[in-house]
């Protein structure tokens, strides 16, 4: 401890007589040159320690950009997930208008039916198969078997079940459902059935029967369910079905995956 202790003072000496000795030699008629020449290695030195620092001086400066745009680039973010928020907002609101003044436009073109608007409430339960559940029940005047029109004029069932504020509709799709309907160019009957899926089908027609895809499929009157000319659909392919029958399978004119508005047939207006 004690030889560490006198090595301190003597570098401390040192220093001290050095520092006497450089401040003697500025004063010299050659004391300049050797100033200069001190100064020269005191910045050979010391650049790499000053480059060090200019590194970390621009170093620290990127990361504070770099910082700033990161916060930047999520403030943006943010602002375009809200955007794209609004603009789904805004095409639901569109589809919603343009969905209600159409069925406006079909309830004013069915001057001598008389109906009822309701929007859907839900769609497709297990229990039911496919069906729909809607804002009119009992307290409106609904009773089952009351046709339902999708705001584009296309036929999508018939009330099935009835409650005070709701009413279930079976759609036509559905594998329990039956239609009198008509092939409109020729005027030919069938029946409609639903293939439990998305579309509906003629079955059982004769061979001779004048039928192409194409062709519009619109209810007969028959049966005192649904009235005349309700369009079904339209017919998209006619095959064989044994050696005497056709089958032609239909798409249904109304969109059932867009459906957020019906109207309900309560009747013939008196």
């Amino acid at each position: 401890m004690r030889s560490n202790l006198s090595r301190n003072v003597f570098l401390v000496l040192l220093c001290f007589v050095l520092l006497i000795i450089i401040l003697t030699i500025a004063h010299l008629p050659f004391g300049a040159w050797l100033k200069e020449g001190f100064s020269t290695v005191f910045a050979f030195i010391s650049r790499p320690f000053v480059q060090f620092g200019e590194w970390i001086a621009s170093t620290w400066e990127n990361l504070t950009r770099l910082s700033s745009i990161t916060s930047e680039l999520e403030k943006l973010r943010q602002e375009n997930s809200q955007l794209l928020a609004e603009k789904v907002l805004m095409e639901e609101a569109r589809k919603e208008n343009e969905s209600l003044r159409a069925l406006l436009n079909l309830k004013n073109s069915l001057t001598a039916l008389d109906t009822k608007a309701a929007s859907v409430l839900a769609a497709d339960s297990a229990l039911y198969g496919r069906s729909l559940l809607i804002s009119l029940g009992s307290n409106d005047g609904i009773k089952e078997q009351m046709p339902v029109l999708a705001p584009n004029g296309g036929l999508v069932g018939q009330i099935l079940e009835i409650y005070p504020t709701k009413s279930r509709v079976l759609l036509i799709t559905d594998a329990n459902s039956f239609v009198s309907g008509k092939i409109q160019s020729s005027g030919e009957l069938a029946v409609v059935k639903g293939d439990g899926l998305e579309g509906c089908y003629l079955e059982r027609l004769l061979k001779e029967t004048q039928m192409k895809a194409g062709d519009v499929v619109v209810t007969s009157g028959q049966g005192g369910i649904f009235p005349p000319g309700l369009v079904i659909g339209k017919i998209k392919e006619v095959f064989a079905r044994g050696s005497l029958h056709l089958r032609a399978t239909i798409v249904p004119q109304a969109d059932f995956s867009e459906l957020k508005f019906v109207l309900v047939v309560v009747g013939p207006k008196e």
